[in-house]
């Protein structure tokens, strides 16, 4: 019998251990984007932000099976969908910065050249890491309806390309309609059976 209480209280505490981590790295997710638009306003004096180790570290985050329950799956998709919806506008926002920098580029065709292919560079580097990180996005997701699904009992209703297009869609409609205190969370359809994402109140 004291076995059993202490295994409860071995999976509640490592349970409350993964909901600080996850908040913990929500937090990070707003220091990273605080650290991202400081590096684009002054490259010289403020450091990198890393903020792809982010992305990549919160895509790859996994709870243990043995410890998961509904509660601590919602805060992870919800953490996932964060950063999924900063990784976009991070992207965007370097993006006008590349295009800032090189309208003020100066007219010695020598630094202009240098400068140009210097920029290049690192928006090509910056682009290739941020569509490898999005199809990981887009694969997790479509992992998480497979897994809805299999836990209903039900069949695929879609290919993985339709689902693509569909949640690429869908996430487009949302963010243009979003309001300031909403974030995109991805939900399953018992009926339609499929995964879609709403707006809701953070």
């Amino acid at each position: 019998m004291a076995d059993i209480f202490e295994r409860k209280a071995d999976v509640q505490t490592r349970r409350k251990a993964a909901e600080m981590e996850i908040s913990r790295l929500v937090h990070e997710i707003i220091e990273v984007d605080k650290k991202v638009r400081f590096y684009l306003a002054d490259r010289s004096r403020n450091p990198h932000p890393r903020h792809l180790d982010l992305i990549e570290k919160i895509q790859r985050y996994r709870i243990d099976p043995s410890i998961s329950n509904r509660q601590l799956e919602t805060l992870l998709e919800n953490l996932q969908w964060k950063i999924f919806y900063y990784q976009q506008s991070w992207r965007q926002m370097w993006e006008n910065a590349e295009t800032g920098a090189r309208k003020k580029q100066p007219h010695s065709p020598d630094a202009a050249t240098r400068t140009a292919v210097k920029e290049t560079a690192q928006t090509v580097a910056e682009k290739d890491a941020g569509t490898r990180r999005s199809q990981y996005s887009i694969d997790h997701l479509w992992d998480i309806q497979q897994e809805k699904l299999k836990a209903a009992g039900a069949a695929a209703v879609e290919t993985k390309s339709a689902f693509s297009q569909r949640i690429a869609q869908e996430y487009k409609e949302l963010i243009s309609n979003r309001r300031n205190g909403q974030e995109v969370v991805l939900t399953f359809d018992p009926v339609e059976k499929k995964c879609r994402l709403n707006l809701k109140d953070k």
